[in-house]
C-alpha cells in the first residue's frame, strides 16, 4: 500500500526514498527498485502509451501525427482504385504480403 501511494506521488524514486521505503518495508533498495520498474510498465500498459524504451524515434522533421499517416493511406488507396484495369491486373498478380509491405515502406518513407 505505501508503494502504491508513493508511486501515485511521483513514478520515479530518489535513491534517498528508495533506500527509506526499503528500510521501512524491510526489503532490499534492489527489490524497491524492481517494483517502481514494474509499476510504471502497468501504469503505461494500462493508459495505452508507448514502451519507449523500445521506440525508434524519427529523425525531426519526419515524424507525422496518426491523421495525416491516415490521410496519406487514404489517398494511395484512392489512386489505387483508379488506375485502369490493365495496371490493376498488373498489380493483382503481385502476392498480398509483398503489396502490404510496400504500402507500409511509403507510409514511413
Amino acid at each position: 500500500m505505501q508503494l502504491e501511494q508513493e508511486f501515485h506521488t511521483s513514478r520515479y524514486l530518489t535513491r534517498r526514498r528508495r533506500i527509506e521505503i526499503a528500510h521501512n518495508l524491510k526489503l532490499s533498495e534492489r527489490q524497491i527498485k524492481i517494483w517502481f520498474q514494474n509499476r510504471r510498465m502497468k501504469y503505461k500498459k494500462d493508459n495505452n502509451l508507448p514502451n519507449t524504451k523500445n521506440v525508434k524515434k524519427k529523425p525531426q522533421g519526419q515524424q507525422q501525427t496518426g491523421n495525416q499517416q491516415q490521410v496519406q493511406q487514404q489517398q494511395q488507396q484512392q489512386q489505387q482504385q483508379q488506375q485502369p484495369a490493365s495496371s490493376a491486373g498488373a498489380n493483382q498478380a503481385e502476392s498480398q504480403p509483398q503489396s502490404q509491405l510496400k504500402r507500409e515502406i511509403q507510409i514511413l518513407g
